[in-house]
C-alpha cells in the first residue's frame, strides 16, 4: 500500500497505536517503567519480552493439558480395549475438516499482511533514502561555492593585490587604495568561507537521516519477513497434510498429524508473542517519532547546530529555518565582493587589458557564486524533506501498525482454532481406532457349518445300505455339525467321539446320502416329519441336491 506523499505533511496517532501503547509495561522485577519508546534502555526492552511472555505461557499451559489429556487417553484405552464404542467419528472429522478451513483462510491472511509491513518497511527504506540523497545535495552544492570562493580569494584577490603593488603606473594615491579593496574582498571572501564551512557543511556532515532506521531495516527486516512466510508456509501444508489424513481415516496417520498441530500450536503462539512485542513497540515509538529522533540523535556526537538542523527538517516550522541567517549573511559577504570588484575595475582603469580579463572573469565568478547560493537556498527548504520524513512515519505508524495488527489477530485466532483441532482429532483418531479394535476382539456369533470326516470301513458304528460299496470305496465318511469358531482340530463333534481323518466341507462324489445315515449321524437324531431326515440334513439336502447327487 502506497503511502500519498501529499497527505502527510501531518501526522495524527491511530487508536490502534493508543491501544498497543497503552498496555502494561514491566520490567523482569514487575516494577512499572515508562512507556516512552527508548530501545537502548534495558527495562524497557524487558517490558517488551514481558509482553511477548504473555502468550508464550498460554502455549505452554496447553502443552501441559495436552500431555495430561495423552495419558488419559492411555489409561483409558487399556481398560476399555474391548468395549464396542457406539460413537461415530464422522462428527469429529467434519469439524476438524471446517475448522482447518478456517486456519488456512487465516493464515492466507496472514501473507498478505506480511508483504503489506515488507513493503512499507522497503518504502520507509526509500523515503529516508531520498531525504539523505536531497542533504547531500545541499552538501554538494556547499562545496561547490566554497571552491568557488577559494579560487577568488586565493587567486583573483591575491593576483590583483600583486598587480597594484608591482605596477608602475599606479601613483601613490591610488595604489593603497587597490590595495585595501582587494584587502576588503579577501576578507568578505574569508568571512564567505567561514559560514559554508562552519554554519552550512559542518551542519549537515553528521545529520543522516537513514542511517539508524535504514540499517535497523535492512539488517532485521528480511529476516522477519522470512521468517513469517516458512511459519505460515508450513501451518498451511501442515493443515492439508491434516485434512488428508482425516480423509484416510488412518489411525497412525492421524496420530502424526495430531503431533504436527501440536507443533503447529507451538509456532503459532510464538508467532503471537513476537508480533505482540513488535506492535507495543512500534506503537511506542508511534506516540512521539520526532521527539525520539531528536532525543536520540544528539547522542551520537551532534553538535547544536545540528540538533537544530534536525529540528528544522523534521518539524519544517518556517520561523525555525537554521539556514536563513547564515544564507543572508553569505549573500551579504557576497554582495559586498562584488561590490569591491566595481570599485576595483573603476580605481584600475589605466592598468591595461590583462588587469581588466582578470576583474571580469572575477565578476563573472561572483555571479555564478550568487546564483549557486540561491540554488543551495532552495535545497535547504524544509518541505521536500519534511513530505518524505512523514510519508515515511505514515508508513510506519499506519500502514505497517495495520498490518502486524492484522497478522498478529490471523495468528491469534489460528492459535484458538488449532487448540480445539488437538482434541477434535484425537477424539476421531480414538474412535476409527475402537472400531477397528472391536471389529477383531468382539465375540463372534456362531453358526453350525457341516463337517464331512473320512471314516475306516472297519467301524463298526457305520451302517450302509450297500455292502457292496466297501469293497470299492475303503474310506466313507460321517456326517456332523462343529462350531464355526473352532478349526478342524478342535472341532466340536456334538454326535461322535473326535476322529482322527481330515475333515472336507463338501461330500465326496462317491458319496450316497441316506436317512439311515442322518438318523444315526446327523443331528442329534432330530428327523423331519416328512421325509424322516434329520432336519439339518433336510436343509442342507435341499440346498445341495445337485452336489450330493454327483
Amino acid at each position: 500500500m502506497a503511502v500519498d506523499i501529499g497527505e502527510t505533511m501531518y501526522y495524527n496517532i491511530s487508536e490502534l497505536v493508543k491501544f498497543f501503547h497503552s498496555f502494561p509495561h514491566y520490567d523482569l522485577q514487575f516494577d512499572p517503567i515508562d512507556p516512552k519508546f527508548d530501545p537502548q534502555s534495558q527495562p524497557y526492552l524487558q517490558s517488551l519480552i514481558l509482553v511477548a511472555a504473555v502468550p508464550v505461557l498460554w502455549m505452554l499451559l496447553w502443552i501441559l493439558i495436552y500431555l495430561a489429556y495423552f495419558c488419559y487417553l492411555c489409561v483409558t484405552c487399556r481398560k476399555n480395549r474391548v468395549e464396542k464404542s457406539t460413537k461415530s467419528p464422522q462428527p469429529s472429522r467434519w469439524f476438524s475438516f471446517f475448522f482447518y478451513v478456517l486456519v488456512i483462510l487465516m493464515i492466507t491472511v496472514s501473507f498478505y499482511s506480511n508483504e503489506v509491513i515488507d513493503h512499507n518497511a522497503q518504502s520507509v527504506k526509500d523515503h529516508l533514502h531520498k531525504i539523505q540523497l536531497h542533504t547531500g545535495k545541499i552538501q554538494i552544492q556547499s562545496a561547490v561555492i566554497l571552491q568557488s570562493i577559494d579560487k577568488l580569494k586565493d587567486e583573483t584577490a591575491v593576483s590583483l593585490k600583486q598587480e597594484f603593488t608591482t605596477s608602475s603606473v599606479l601613483d601613490e594615491q591610488e595604489r593603497p587604495k587597490l590595495q585595501g579593496l582587494a584587502d576588503d574582498m579577501t576578507e568578505s571572501l574569508s568571512h564567505a568561507n567561514e559560514i559554508v564551512t562552519d554554519s552550512v557543511q559542518d551542519a549537515l556532515r553528521k545529520l543522516t537521516f537513514d542511517s539508524s532506521l535504514s540499517k535497523i531495516i535492512s539488517d532485521y527486516e528480511k529476516y522477519r519477513h522470512l521468517a513469517t512466510h516458512a511459519v505460515s508456509g508450513f501451518i498451511i501444508l501442515a493443515t492439508i497434510l491434516s485434512m488428508f489424513s482425516l480423509a484416510c481415516k488412518k489411525k497412525g496417520f492421524i496420530l502424526m498429524c495430531v503431533a504436527l498441530a501440536v507443533f503447529n500450536v507451538i509456532l503459532v503462539w510464538a508467532g503471537v508473542g513476537a508480533y505482540s512485542a513488535l506492535s507495543v513497540g512500534t506503537s511506542d515509538f508511534c506516540m512521539d517519532p520526532t521527539g525520539y529522533l531528536v532525543q536520540q540523535l544528539p547522542s551520537s556526537g551532534m553538535v547544536p547546530e545540528e540538533v537544530k538542523v534536525l529540528n528544522y527538517y523534521l518539524k519544517c516550522q518556517p520561523q525555525g529555518n537554521y539556514f536563513y541567517e547564515p544564507i543572508v549573511t553569505l549573500q551579504e559577504h557576497l554582495g559586498h565582493v562584488q561590490a569591491y570588484i566595481d570599485e576595483i575595475a573603476e580605481a584600475s582603469g589605466k592598468l591595461g587589458s590583462r588587469v581588466s580579463t582578470n576583474l571580469t572573469m572575477a565578476q563573472n565568478d561572483v555571479r555564478r557564486l550568487m546564483t549557486n547560493v540561491l540554488k543551495m537556498s532552495s535545497f535547504t527548504e524544509c518541505t521536500y524533506s519534511h513530505t518524505h520524513y512523514m510519508a515515511a512515519i505514515h508508513s510506519i505508524c499506519n500502514t505497517c501498525v495495520v498490518g502486524e495488527t492484522t497478522l498478529l489477530g490471523s495468528y491469534f485466532f489460528s492459535g484458538l482454532i488449532l487448540i480445539i483441532l488437538v482434541f477434535l482429532m484425537l477424539t476421531a483418531a480414538q474412535l476409527i481406532n475402537n472400531k477397528k479394535i472391536h471389529s477383531h476382539s468382539a465375540p463372534v456369533v456362531t453358526q453350525p457349518r457341516r463337517a464331512y470326516f473320512e471314516v475306516d470301513s472297519q467301524d463298526n458304528d457305520f451302517q450302509s445300505r450297500d455292502q457292496n460299496n466297501r469293497s470299492d470305496n475303503p474310506l466313507y465318511y460321517r456326517f456332523s455339525q462343529i462350531s464355526a469358531a473352532d478349526d478342524h482340530s478342535r472341532a466340536d463333534v456334538s454326535s461322535s467321539p473326535q476322529p482322527s481323518a481330515p475333515t472336507r466341507s463338501s461330500p465326496p462324489p462317491a458319496y450316497q446320502p441316506h436317512k439311515d445315515f442322518y438318523s444315526t449321524y446327523g443331528n442329534n437324531g432330530t428327523m423331519d416329519s416328512n421325509t424322516r431326515v434329520p432336519v439339518a440334513a433336510s436343509n442342507d439336502l435341499n440346498r445341495n441336491s445337485n452336489t450330493f447327487r454327483t
